[in-house]
């Protein structure tokens, strides 16, 4: 359930404009998140950090009200922007996304396959793949 806190409520607690308790949300019988909880108050820089397939985005899509069936609650006050992230990738085989028409170097390709965690998203693709 998400409440949107009217600027002149006196339900406003201490300029909090994000007030999320007890969230939690689940797929396929596996919490993504659980028992989430945070303020954010006006000016704050909030990181979320997390191996692939954490939550960091499913908790940003909570926010937002893209994910509506999960236990809890937030409250916003004012707006926010949410800016996904957006992979993209052209029509060939993944070596040749990472290569970019460059020569192949084994060890640059495994530092880039490492740094960009694609090969726990392979291993996940391939684990999910039934």
């Amino acid at each position: 359930e998400i409440d949107k806190i009217d600027e002149n409520s006196s339900k406003r607690p201490c300029q909090v404009i994000c007030d999320l308790q007890e969230a939690q949300w689940e797929k396929n019988g596996k919490f993504s998140l659980k028992s989430i909880k945070f303020d954010a108050y006006p000016g704050d820089l909030i990181c979320i950090i997390g191996s692939v397939g954490s939550g960091k985005s499913s908790l940003l899509q909570t926010l937002t009200g893209e994910i509506t069936h999960f236990d809890g609650k937030v409250r916003l006050h004012g707006s926010f922007c949410y800016v996904p992230q957006e992979s993209w990738i052209f029509s060939s085989t993944v070596k040749n996304n990472i290569l970019f028409g460059k020569e192949y170097n084994s060890k640059l390709f495994q530092r880039v396959v490492r740094a960009t965690a694609l090969d726990a998203v392979s291993r996940n693709f391939l684990r999910n793949d039934r």
